[in-house]
């Protein structure tokens, strides 16, 4: 995970999907089990797994955010929500930088608000 401080404020943490594969294998596995081998031309089974899938990433969510106990943990995830408040709020119109978009804050606050 890379840190860019942004507009000499912000601290802004930017992903880097290490964890991707490992959760992509396992959702991969239980697709071929509940579902077989593509191609599916029915579209409602297209819908089906995609409804899986979300659930999935859904579930996964929530297995890490309740297994973290950590109240500094916590309160740094609100801070950091608050920052990209401000950040969005402030800059509105604005590039943030080379590396950070409005859509990337837009998602970024999203996923600190579920967390």
């Amino acid at each position: 995970m890379s840190i860019h401080f942004v507009k000499d404020k912000y601290y802004i943490f930017k992903g880097e999907k290490i964890a991707e594969a490992k959760f992509r294998t396992e959702l991969s596995r239980l697709i071929i089990e509940k579902y077989g081998f593509g191609p599916f031309p029915d579209q409602n089974i297209v819908r089906e797994i995609v409804s899986f899938s979300l659930k999935y990433y859904i579930k996964k969510f929530k297995e890490i955010c309740h297994n973290e106990k950590s109240y500094r943990f916590y309160q740094n995830i609100f801070w950091f929500h608050e920052q990209a408040t401000e950040l969005s709020y402030l800059h509105a119109h604005q590039d943030i930088s080379p590396d950070i978009s409005g859509r990337y804050i837009a998602k970024y606050r999203r996923i600190l608000k579920f967390i």
